[in-house]
C-alpha cells in the first residue's frame, strides 16, 4: 500500500474592514438626525428639535419614528432640563383628551407637576391644552394649538439591537487535473447585512479553513465566516470545498461524444452535435444511457466543471405537468436549480457559468449530456480508522509537551491501490501541545475518487489537574481551577443549579488577567458567568459568593440580571432570564480525583516560551520582540488593540535560547496594542503616527 501525505496550514483571520467594539452600544450615543442632544439623567436621553412646530403635529412626528415628547417624573429631571434650554419648548404632558385630566404622550402617570403661577400666562381652559415649558423658571403653561417651538424627545439609553445576516457562498466541488497533487480554489467573501441604526459598518472575518486563493490537496475542508457590526450582534456561515482525484472505473469511449469524466461509478458524455430536448432525450437512450440526472449539488458541480463554454441539455423537464419537473430516468427530483419555467418553456439547459438550469422551449438546438452507469463496475469504497482518544499529564513545571502517535492507515478496494491521507485539522504529530483539548482530524481519498474522514481528540492536563466531565468541553486552567464550556444551552438559573450539581459553580472573574485568559479560550461563544444582579438591582454578586472584585458588566437594566461574557472584548452583557446560553462552570482542581492517565508515546515536557521585551516602545513602522525558549518550536502570535480587535495572527518559528523577532506595524492606526504569545500573557505597545 502506497500512501501520500499532505499537511495544510491555516491562516485564520481575514478582516474586510476594521473596527473595534468595546461593548454593544447604547441608543444615546448615536446622533439623531433633526435633533440636538442636551445630554443624559438617569439613564435617559434628552434631544432638542432642530425645527419648530406645533404640539399635535411634534407628537405626531415623534410617534411616527417611535419616540416620545419628554415626560418629566420629578424636580430633579425638571431641573436638569431647564438647565439646558434657554427657549420656550413643548413637553410631552396635554388634557386634550379629558380638559383637567392631562396626561404624558408615553403612558407615564403624572405623579409630579409644576405649573406655572405666571398671571399673564395662558391658562388652562378648552382652548390651551399643550404642555410647554418656560426657559425663566422651568415652570409649565398649557398653550393654545398654534404654538409653534421646538420640543424635547427623551429616550432610554438602552442597548441597541440589530438583525444582521451573513451569506457564504455555495459549496464548492472540484476536481485535480490529471498528474496533480494540488490546485488552487477562489471564492467570492460571505455578504452581510445589519439594520443596526449606529452606522453600517460590518466586519467580516474567517473563522476557519484556508484563504481563498490558496491550494486544496484532495479532501474536504470547512471554510467559516463571521460578521460583526457596530451594534455588537454576529452572524455565522459556513460552505465546504471538496476537492476529489479523477476518477477511471470503466466507461470507455462512445462514437459522436466526448467523454468529460466519471463521478461515483458513472460516466459522463458531450454530445458533438446540437439537437432539439426531445431528440437528445432519444440519441441519449439509443446510446445506452440518459440525459444526465443531478442528484447532488456535487454532481450537479461536476457537469458545471467540464462544460467550458457550453450551454446543454440535462434530462430535467415539466412537459407532462407544468411546474412539476421531472428526470428523463424517473429517479426523483432531489435538486431543482431550475428558473425561467413557463408554459412554453418545458426542457432544462445547464448554464456553464453557474450551473443553474435556464428552462427553454421545444425548438431549442443545443448540445446535451449523456450519462450512463460504467458498465455495472462493482462499487469501491476506503476505510479510515484514527487512533484511539488519547489523555496526557504535563510533567512538574512544563507548560508544553511533543505528542505523537501512529499515522492512520487507509485502505481502498479501488483498482489504483494509491491513497491520499490529508491532516485537515489539528497539530501534527511530534508537535507542541499545551493543556486544553486538541482535535485531529484525518481525509483519505483514492484514485476513484472515494473520500473517508476521522477524527480524536488530545486531551492535555498538567499534573494534578481537572480531568474530563461529560456534558463539557475543558477550556483550560487558570491557578489551580478549571474551567468548563457546557454542551447545553440553559438559562442563567437552569446553569448555576446543573452547574452546583456537577461538582462547581459558574465562572468567578476576580482579577482582570483571570478575565482575559477565560476571554482567550472561549472561541466564538457568549457563555453565560456567575455575574448577576438578580436579588438587588445594582449590586452584583457572584453565584459561588465571591466578593466582586472586578465588575465589567453593562447594559443593566431591571430586566436584564445575568452576565454574558463578549468573546471580542472580555466585557460582560446584563441579559434577562429567558435568554437560553452555553455556560462557563469552575471548579478547584482538587475537586477530582482519580487515577493519571497513561502518556502516549514520545511525551516530551519544555518550558514555555516567554516575552522579555518590546522594543522600540512606541515604535512607528515595526517592533522587535525579546524572548526565551528552551528549544526551537513554532509559535503562534497574536495582535489585539486595546478592544480585543486581532490585527495580526501568524506562525513564527523561535530557535532555541534567546532570540529576537521583528514585526512589521506600518500598517496599524494609531493606539495601544498587545502583542500575544499562544494563549499566554500580553505584552503592550504603542503604535505612533
Amino acid at each position: 500500500m502506497r500512501f501520500l501525505r499532505h499537511t495544510l496550514a491555516f491562516t485564520l483571520v481575514f478582516f474586510i474592514a476594521q473596527l473595534a467594539f468595546a461593548q454593544a452600544p447604547n441608543a444615546c450615543s448615536v446622533p439623531m438626525p433633526g435633533y440636538t442632544k442636551l445630554g443624559e439623567f438617569e439613564g435617559h436621553g434628552y434631544y432638542l428639535s432642530d425645527t419648530i412646530m406645533n404640539w399635535v403635529d411634534a407628537d405626531a412626528y415623534t410617534k411616527a419614528n417611535g419616540q416620545f415628547l419628554v415626560s418629566i417624573n420629578s424636580q430633579e429631571e425638571n431641573d436638569f432640563i431647564h438647565a439646558l434650554v434657554s427657549e420656550l419648548v413643548l413637553i410631552g404632558l396635554s388634557d386634550l383628551d379629558v380638559e383637567g385630566e392631562p396626561t404624558w404622550t408615553n403612558g407615564d402617570s403624572v405623579i409630579y407637576t409644576n405649573y406655572s403661577d405666571c398671571s399673564w400666562c395662558a391658562t388652562n381652559d378648552v382652548n390651551h391644552n399643550f404642555g410647554v415649558m418656560l426657559p425663566w423658571d422651568g415652570t409649565w403653561i398649557f398653550d393654545h394649538y398654534f404654538r409653534n417651538a421646538r420640543h424635547i424627545v427623551e429616550l432610554p439609553c438602552g442597548q441597541i439591537t440589530s438583525e444582521m445576516t451573513i451569506t457564504c457562498p455555495d459549496d464548492i466541488w472540484m476536481e485535480l487535473p490529471a498528474n496533480q497533487l494540488s490546485l488552487p480554489v477562489t471564492w467570492d467573501l460571505p455578504t452581510a447585512t445589519t439594520d443596526c441604526v449606529v452606522n453600517d459598518t460590518i466586519i467580516i472575518s474567517q473563522t476557519s479553513g484556508a484563504l481563498s486563493g490558496s491550494d486544496f490537496i484532495t479532501g474536504i475542508y470547512t471554510i467559516g465566516y463571521q460578521a460583526v457590526d457596530s451594534c455588537s450582534s454576529l452572524a455565522e456561515c459556513t460552505f465546504t470545498v471538496t476537492i476529489t482525484v479523477p476518477q477511471d472505473t470503466g466507461c470507455g469511449d462512445i462514437a459522436g461524444f466526448t467523454k468529460l469524466g466519471e463521478f461515483e461509478g458513472h460516466g459522463y458524455y458531450m454530445s458533438d452535435a446540437a439537437s432539439t430536448w426531445a431528440d437528445a432525450r432519444d440519441f441519449a437512450q439509443a446510446a445506452g444511457g440518459h440525459l444526465v440526472t443531478m442528484n447532488s449539488k456535487n454532481e450537479n458541480d461536476f457537469v458545471q466543471l467540464h462544460l467550458g463554454n457550453e450551454m446543454v441539455f440535462i434530462g430535467y423537464n415539466d412537459e407532462a405537468v407544468e411546474g412539476t419537473g421531472t428526470w428523463t430516468n424517473g429517479e426523483p427530483v432531489s435538486l431543482d436549480l431550475s428558473y425561467g419555467n413557463d408554459a412554453e418553456s418545458d426542457y432544462a439547459v445547464m448554464n456553464f457559468w453557474n450551473g443553474k438550469w435556464v428552462m427553454v422551449n421545444q425548438y431549442v438546438y443545443k448540445k446535451y449530456i449523456l450519462e450512463m452507469d460504467c458498465g455495472g463496475a462493482s462499487p469501491t469504497s476506503i476505510t479510515l480508522n484514527c487512533p484511539a482518544n488519547m489523555e496526557v499529564t504535563l510533567p512538574t513545571d512544563s507548560l508544553y509537551m511533543d505528542i505523537t502517535w501512529e499515522l492512520p492507515q487507509p485502505t481502498t478496494t479501488c483498482m489504483s491501490d494509491v491513497v491520499t491521507l490529508t491532516q485537515t485539522l489539528g497539530n501534527a504529530p511530534g508537535s507542541a501541545f499545551e493543556q486544553g483539548n486538541h482535535t485531529i482530524t484525518y481525509a483519505a481519498t483514492d484514485s476513484c475518487g472515494n473520500l473517508e474522514t476521522c477524527s480524536f481528540e488530545i486531551t492535555v492536563r498538567s499534573e494534578g489537574s481537572c480531568g474530563p466531565i461529560a456534558g463539557y468541553t475543558l477550556l483550560g486552567e487558570y491557578n489551580g481551577h478549571a474551567y468548563y464550556l457546557s454542551e447545553a444551552a440553559l438559562p442563567w438559573v437552569d446553569a448555576q443549579f446543573t452547574a452546583a450539581t456537577d461538582g462547581g459553580y459558574l465562572a468567578t472573574m476576580n482579577t482582570q488577567e483571570e478575565n482575559d485568559f477565560l476571554q482567550g479560550v472561549i472561541g466564538t461563544t457568549l457563555p453565560f458567568i456567575g455575574y448577576s444582579d438578580v436579588v438587588t438591582e445594582g449590586e452584583g454578586v457572584w453565584a459561588n459568593e465571591d466578593s466582586v472584585t472586578l465588575d465589567l458588566s453593562f447594559n443593566n437594566t431591571d430586566e436584564n440580571d445575568f452576565a454574558v461574557i463578549n468573546f471580542w472584548s472580555g466585557t460582560w452583557q446584563m441579559v434577562n432570564q429567558w435568554v437560553v446560553k452555553k455556560y462557563v462552570m469552575e471548579m478547584s482542581c482538587g475537586n477530582i480525583g482519580g487515577a493519571t492517565p497513561a502518556a502516549p508515546m514520545m511525551a516530551t515536557p519544555y518550558f514555555k516560551p516567554s516575552i522579555h521585551s518590546i522594543y522600540p516602545n512606541p515604535a512607528d513602522d515595526y517592533i522587535t520582540v525579546r524572548l526565551t525558549n528552551d528549544k526551537e518550536l513554532d509559535a503562534n502570535f497574536t495582535i489585539y488593540d486595546a478592544r480585543g480587535q486581532v490585527f495580526l495572527a501568524e506562525k513564527r518559528n523561535l530557535p532555541k535560547g534567546a532570540s529576537e523577532l521583528e514585526f512589521e506595524i506600518s500598517k496599524l492606526p494609531a493606539g495601544m496594542y498587545f502583542l500575544q504569545l499562544g494563549q499566554g500573557a500580553y505584552q503592550r505597545f504603542v503604535k505612533m503616527d
